[in-house]
C-alpha cells in the first residue's frame, strides 16, 4: 500500500505578516522536497483582493 502525504498550511494573513511571502516559499519548498501529494491551504491567506498574490503563490508549486 503507497501512502498519501499533504502538507497543510493555514491562517497566513498575507498582509499583516511581512516575510509572508518568504514562510510560503520555505513551506512549498520543504512540502516539495518532502514529496508531499498535496500541499493544502485551509483558509485567511489575504483579506485584500491582490491579483499578483495567486499566481506569485502559484510560481512556488512545482508541476
Amino acid at each position: 500500500m503507497s501512502k498519501v502525504t499533504f502538507a497543510v498550511m493555514t491562517d497566513l494573513h498575507h498582509e499583516h505578516v511581512a516575510d509572508s511571502l518568504q514562510r510560503v516559499e520555505a513551506f512549498v519548498d520543504r512540502a516539495n522536497k518532502a514529496n508531499a501529494d498535496f500541499i493544502i491551504q485551509l483558509g485567511d491567506l489575504s483579506n485584500r483582493k491582490e491579483p499578483h498574490l495567486a499566481a506569485r503563490l502559484r510560481s512556488l508549486c512545482k508541476a
